[in-house]
């Protein structure tokens, strides 16, 4: 039991370490609404955002968890729409 202890917490640790540096859909949402919000008007970035959160879960979904991580990284550190033009 002892040998299969570490081995379980490192499984572990293997998945979820990944997982928790990317931002959520929900945050990457956020950002996308804030920098529209911030360059344009309210009723906008709400237009901007329609469906976002959809989209984005699909992304992590369908293009794999490196991908979606490096996506979002972009995202969420980008100032302006502009910078969101760049990711992809």
């Amino acid at each position: 039991m002892s040998r299969s202890r570490p081995l379980l917490l490192t499984s572990v640790l293997a998945i979820l370490v990944p997982l928790g540096c990317s931002a959520s859909p929900e945050e990457v949402c956020g950002h996308i609404h804030q920098l529209v919000e911030d360059e344009a008007s309210e009723e906008v970035a709400e237009l901007a955002v329609d469906g976002c959160e959809f989209k984005w879960k699909m992304r992590q979904d369908t293009k794999g968890l490196f991908h979606y991580r490096e996506l979002a990284s972009c995202v969420m550190d980008a100032q302006s729409v502009a910078d969101l033009t760049e990711c992809k």
